[in-house]
């Protein structure tokens, strides 16, 4: 479903086995162990997170089934967003929500009017333990399929972690 991109292909033909990791100033292609050793925001405690979701046309009908699917978190220190795309999981940080809300990869989300919170939940658990989590459950090498794998079974799966 979530694929901004614009292709609904089942197929993993652009699918990259790491996490890149996006700042205001940097981005970089990460796994569990890298991720420490690059930020030293690895110990930032999340204290909410958010499911949103977005149309994935500028014309439907409805989204109900189909949209794509992020999670928005609020940390002590940074916000930060991760997301399952047909190339990859992006893991977003800035000082600002709305630069982890309303833009991805630096890009406007293109239908941003349409971004609405599924659901919300306090929370308490350091952005390295969700490395971690997504090393253990080798999320990276599931990559995208548009019927089993998507961006809203990554983004639901993750919201119920913690």
């Amino acid at each position: 479903m979530g694929n901004s991109s614009g292709s609904s292909s089942g197929s993993n033909g652009g699918w990259k086995s790491y996490v890149r990791y996006r700042t205001s100033n940097d981005e970089r292609n990460v796994n569990n162990h890298e991720f420490s050793s690059i930020t030293d925001d690895s110990d930032d405690t999340i204290l909410e997170m958010w499911i949103h979701k977005t149309n994935l046309f500028h014309i439907q009908l409805t989204s109900l089934i189909l949209h794509h699917a992020f999670i928005v978190m609020r940390g002590r220190r940074w916000w930060w967003s991760i997301e399952k795309h047909s190339d990859g999981i992006t893991l977003q940080r800035h000082s600002c929500e709305r630069e982890v809300k309303e833009y991805f990869r630096g890009d406007r989300r293109s239908i941003i009017d349409w971004v609405t919170c599924l659901s919300k939940k306090s929370t308490e658990f350091r952005i390295s333990s969700l490395m971690t989590r997504l090393s253990n459950e080798q999320e990276v090498y599931k990559g995208y399929d548009t019927v089993n794998s998507n961006c809203q079974h990554f983004a639901y799966r993750v919201f119920n972690w913690y």
